[in-house]
């Protein structure tokens, strides 16, 4: 199976390795932006159904495997990876084009970093996605949600009520399990 195969590769990996595995997976974030992307809603739909992204998240889930997260981010991850996926990067942002989150998770001030495969970076870039997801459920929205909303309604529908209807008890979740993973509030 292929993802065993993934498990194995990154069994051999130091974890500086595995985060700069992790680095590479978002790479293959298409550069199209969200707003070109959207108007293109094909683009969209071919990009959910694409053989890439199945075989990306087959890896990204493997990697995860060894990340020092609890199961609440590690399902974050997963499902804010295959969004960015078929919406795109997001230029608005400028030129890394690569949102905020991102680079918090990929720990890009740090080069040579383990990030979230070693406990005490993971704790911090988790508590920081928790606190940020918190802003998020407390009324700020993101540019991606923005877009959304303006190309698509209907699909910044679907996006929003699976944001409202996972948010209040993932949130729950999150913290519990932080807690538990990590010994203290996120």
């Amino acid at each position: 199976m292929e993802q065993d195969r993934f498990l194995e590769q990154y069994a051999q990996m130091t974890p500086e390795e595995r985060n700069a595995e992790l680095r590479q997976i978002f790479r293959f974030i298409p550069k199209e932006g969200l707003r070109e992307t959207l108007e293109y809603r094909g683009q969209w739909e071919r990009r959910e159904r694409s053989e890439t992204l199945t075989v990306l998240k087959k890896r990204l889930d493997s990697l995860l495997n060894f990340a020092e997260i609890t199961p609440s981010f590690r399902r974050y991850i997963l499902e804010d990876f295959e969004i960015s996926y078929a919406s795109g990067s997001v230029p608005e942002l400028g030129e890394a084009a690569v949102p905020e989150e991102e680079l918090v998770l990929l720990d890009e001030s740090y080069p040579n970093t383990a990030g979230i495969f070693n406990k005490e970076r993971a704790k911090e870039i988790e508590r920081w996605w928790y606190k940020n997801t918190v802003k998020l459920a407390l009324g700020s929205e993101t540019l991606r949600g923005k877009l959304l909303q303006e190309f698509y309604p209907e699909l910044s529908a679907e996006y929003g009520s699976f944001q409202l209807r996972n948010r209040d008890n993932l949130l729950q979740l999150w913290r519990q399990e932080f807690i538990e993973r990590y010994g203290e509030e996120p």
